[in-house]
């Protein structure tokens, strides 16, 4: 599977996501080692921090609870060796369909204590474009669909603003990596094969 794959668990309201990737540049355009990785993940349970699940970093608990949490290991047929995986349950209704619509479509930790950073030079190899599809979305009005998508990425990594296939009479604005802008009243998270 890709990086950054959610699976919805739609009887037992349960999100299984990968909160951080190793050697992958996120959006502060760091990235950490799978040693980091593990460690920071192990800090997160032996804290208790199960019930420290926010919504886009309001730091505010939604009632959301951890009720699984492991770092991927080779061979995983879901997630890439070295992500931290956390598995949560969805305990309020209105985050439940937030989820469902792809309106809420990904994890992403955020702490107050950062560890301290290291410059490294590496070579990394950049995508310049990808194409695919996006996850059938479930949301809004219109019947489960999804859209073609192709996507150029500028010097930087960013995603260069574009727009899906029309499907069912709508089209989504792309403007990152991660999901499509919401239209009609849903947003689809986006799968694609960079190269």
């Amino acid at each position: 599977m890709r990086p950054g794959t959610v699976i919805k668990s739609e009887d037992q309201r349960i999100v299984y996501a990968a909160v951080y990737s190793p050697l992958r540049v996120d959006t502060d355009n760091e990235a950490m080692l799978p040693g980091e990785i593990e460690r920071m993940a192990h800090r997160f349970m032996l804290k208790g921090r199960w019930d420290c699940i926010d919504v886009n970093h309001d730091r505010i608990k939604s009632g959301c609870l951890v009720v699984e949490s492991f770092v991927a290991r080779e061979g995983d047929a879901l997630f890439v060796e070295g992500e931290w995986v956390l598995g949560i349950k969805i305990c309020h209704d209105d985050l439940w369909e937030k989820v469902r619509n792809g309106e809420l479509n990904g994890l992403s930790f955020s702490s107050r204590n950062i560890p301290t950073r290291t410059m490294h030079l590496v070579d990394l190899l950049q995508p310049v474009s990808g194409k695919g599809t996006t996850e059938v979305g479930h949301g809004g009005a219109l019947p489960a669909h999804s859209h073609d998508i192709s996507i150029t990425f500028a010097q930087d990594s960013r995603v260069i603003p574009t727009v899906t296939g029309q499907t069912l009479g709508h089209v989504h604005t792309v403007s990152r990596m991660t999901a499509t802008d919401p239209a009609q009243g849903h947003a689809h998270r986006l799968v694609l094969q960079v190269g």
